[in-house]
């Protein structure tokens, strides 16, 4: 906040609350009836603005003392915060706030309009380098929880492709790796896109299609443990694969692991792309394009900054958690063989341990 001439940083998103506060709502981004505020003097001790539900466990859980309780609900407690700004002589500071990308206000616009101007004398401006600066650094215990939320996910995926089967449904498929899942001992499972059959053009949900001899089943999914997620994709064939499914599927987990390789502190995302389209076009292949990236980071959400990809200028560093999911999309099958990562001192810790095999269903 100092380097960033701020005085204060008001949180109000549902993971930044989380991250800075260390407690965590009974149900996680399921409501906006009850909003919740953190105030982060840059020279004071922070403030919770809180509903009275959860005094109890902010009391037994956050590292933060100072809790104002409130029974508002449906809009955020903005006389309250009015209040304690003005008591901490913030009233007229500059306070920064979740405004810019890969984030999100935890208030309707109208509340963040109407507090403008009741707090008139200060200003409100952009804390998003300040938020992303933090969380994109894990510390051990961040990187445990999303290494542990890998193996929950992985050991799903393995025994999903033992047991799927064909004459199920694609709604049935992707229940049975959310049931696995829970088993192993996720907290929220996710599917996040499945495809199958032909013309797979891209992902997208899971349908009542049935699954049949033949079809290419690909989905991309993960969980939260600790409220920190996973997220990687793996692919099978009912039956037989072509020898050019077989192919293509090796090549891309190739490149993926190359990618893997090279990336080290220092490195920027686009070097990453360069690399890797280079490898793509060395085995006849067209680097996919299509969702503008080849990865990103994990953490409290599935898809954190950086961004993979040619326009994001950050310089990698030790603790980032990424995603790499470079691949291509043809009739045949969605090839992508996507990991999960840590970057370490010296090389990258591979945090997936899923079999990278084309299974055979």
């Amino acid at each position: 906040m100092e380097e960033n001439e701020v005085d204060a940083l008001l949180i109000t998103g549902e993971e930044n609350y989380t991250y800075f506060s260390g407690h965590q709502t009974l149900a996680p981004n399921d409501t906006y009836s009850r909003p919740m505020l953190l105030l982060l003097p840059r020279e004071r001790d922070p403030v919770i603005i809180s509903p009275s539900i959860y005094a109890e466990p902010i009391s037994r859980i956050s590292w933060i003392r100072d809790v104002r309780n409130h029974n508002q609900m449906g809009a955020a407690p903005m006389e309250l915060l009015e209040n304690v700004l003005r008591e901490l002589g913030l009233n007229a500071s500059r306070i920064a706030m979740e405004l810019g990308h890969d984030l999100r206000l935890g208030m309707p616009v109208n509340d963040f309009l109407r507090m403008r101007e009741k707090v008139a004398k200060a200003e409100f401006v952009d804390g998003t380098d300040i938020i992303w600066k933090l969380r994109m650094l894990k510390s051990p215990e961040e990187i445990e929880c999303v290494r542990q939320s890998c193996h929950i996910t992985s050991a799903a995926y393995e025994k999903f492709f033992r047991d799927v089967r064909e004459s199920m449904s694609e709604l049935e498929a992707a229940s049975l790796i959310r049931t696995y899942m829970m088993e192993k001992g996720a907290e929220i499972p996710r599917i996040y896109a499945f495809a199958s059959g032909p013309d797979m053009v891209s992902p997208r949900d899971a349908t009542n299609r049935i699954l049949s001899k033949g079809d290419f089943v690909w989905f991309d999914g993960g969980c939260t443990y600790k409220g920190y997620w996973s997220d990687f994709s793996r692919g099978g064939v009912i039956g037989s694969a072509t020898e050019t499914q077989r192919k293509t599927y090796e090549l891309v987990h190739q490149i993926t692991m190359r990618c893997v390789d090279m990336v080290k502190p220092g490195i920027r995302p686009e070097e990453i792309v360069s690399f890797c389209a280079n490898e793509f076009r060395k085995a006849g292949l067209c680097l996919g394009t299509s969702v503008g990236r080849i990865g990103h980071g994990v953490g409290l959400k599935v898809s954190e900054p950086p961004s993979i990809a040619n326009y994001d200028k950050t310089a990698i560093e030790t603790g980032m958690v990424l995603a790499l999911e470079p691949g291509i999309e043809t009739k045949e099958g969605i090839f992508i063989v996507e990991e999960n990562i840590v970057v370490g001192t010296d090389k990258s810790e591979l945090l997936t341990t899923a079999s990278r095999e084309l299974h055979r269903i």
